[in-house]
């Protein structure tokens, strides 16, 4: 999928040299999700019973053949930071994050169509794809990485969108990758005074797998502090949830209401674009509704997986995972020996539900969909209004 639409919904991407372009598998993934949602609040099937095919065949038909079969992840695109090809592609958590979380809900129109095979195949599929962001993307430290080749060379690896895999209903809250994922992101990209965030670490990682870093991803960024914040909601780090959503809410206001893209990680001034639509508005009402108890966050494909360690291959093709692979280490009919606990990743029904009567529930995932936007030149003046800290205080850092 190529990044965005111009003018007159002419299909369009960054200017860059010819043969350079930005092209994502993510968006499959997230128009599924979006969908999931719409249904779920309104409980209208219209448009999955009248786009049946299109929707089996080439949005969620789209993504199984990308599925890499040795470690279970979306095979290497431009994904949610537009990356241009030709060199630049990378295996992203993100563009896995939201496979996983679009074939779930995939399964679910499925059964309403009467295709119990075709729902039983996709939740597999989706099965597979967590199962590889948590046997091939899990850093030592329990977090899911940005990309697989940062992750193997041991550094660089922070990106606050894999926070989305608990926002997506991916992890478990109360596990042990979510919190750490959490962790990760607010130890290496929040900015000096907090509590928003950085993008991600690729305007100072020194592994050379990310030279294109810039003040671009260094910038606080809006979106990723309400993502954060339903992240953060979850796994119960509250007050962290309010001083992001408060903090936004208070910039916002004195800036006349218009939700940004990104604040200067010094100054707090607005930079680059204002106002946004999916990474502004959508996010915000999405991140209310989390609050207030009207978005409910339900795992994927309905169960929380058990996870792994960090380095755990617990699903190759010829290891049973029986009680007698006592994983002695000695390599005698154990095929992964090690301390290896053979744990799997059990998948069911889907998840991810509105609350009550909630068509803004809706509302926010489609705005949040609408993340691609003809962007400004990125040297365009922003809005340079900084919003004041509270009576008697500076904004907390949260650690």
């Amino acid at each position: 999928m190529i990044t965005n639409y111009g003018n007159y919904s002419r299909i369009t991407h960054d200017i860059a040299p010819v043969g350079v372009f930005n092209f994502e598998f993510d968006g499959a993934g997230l128009f599924l999700w979006a969908l999931d949602h719409y249904v779920r609040a309104t409980g209208d099937w219209t448009l999955v019973q009248e786009r049946w095919p299109t929707l089996r065949d080439e949005v969620a038909g789209f993504l199984t053949p990308l599925i890499d079969p040795q470690i279970g992840l979306i095979a290497a695109d431009s994904s949610i930071w537009e990356h241009h090809w030709l060199g630049k592609e990378r295996s992203w958590a993100y563009t896995s994050i939201t496979a996983a979380r679009g074939l779930c809900a995939a399964a679910t129109f499925a059964e309403h169509m009467g295709e119990q095979g075709q729902a039983d195949d996709w939740r597999s599929d989706a099965e597979r794809i967590r199962t590889g962001l948590l046997t091939s993307l899990q850093a030592p430290d329990r977090s899911l990485a940005q990309t697989l080749e940062e992750l193997q060379a041991g550094a660089g690896y922070v990106d606050g969108a894999t926070l989305e895999a608990v926002a997506m209903g991916l992890l478990d809250p109360a596990g042990a990758v979510a919190p750490a994922t959490l962790a990760a992101a607010v130890a290496e990209l929040q900015t000096t005074d907090g509590p928003g965030l950085s993008r991600n670490d690729d305007a100072w990682d020194a592994n050379e797998l990310s030279p294109w870093g810039s003040v671009y991803d260094s910038d606080e960024w809006v979106v990723i502090d309400l993502r954060a914040a339903v992240a953060a909601r979850e796994v119960g780090e509250v007050a962290l949830a309010d001083a992001l959503l408060s903090w936004v809410t208070a910039q916002s206001t004195a800036n006349y209401l218009a939700i940004g893209e990104t604040y200067d990680p010094v100054s707090a001034d607005y930079t680059n674009n204002a106002p946004m639509v999916g990474f502004g508005a959508g996010a915000y009402i999405a991140a209310l509704n989390h609050r207030q108890g009207a978005l409910v966050i339900e795992p994927a494909c309905g169960t929380w997986p058990v996870e792994p360690p960090p380095g755990d291959d617990d699903d190759s093709g010829d290891d049973d995972d029986s009680e007698d692979d006592d994983d002695s280490g000695d390599g005698e009919g154990d095929d992964d020996a090690g301390d290896d606990d053979d744990r799997v990743v059990p998948v069911g029904g889907c998840g991810c539900s509105a609350g009550g009567d909630s068509p803004t529930v809706f509302w926010a995932v489609l705005l949040l969909l609408a993340l691609r936007t003809t962007r400004a030149p990125r040297g365009s003046p922003g809005r340079c209004r900084r919003a004041p800290p509270p009576a008697g205080s500076a904004r907390p850092r949260w650690t």
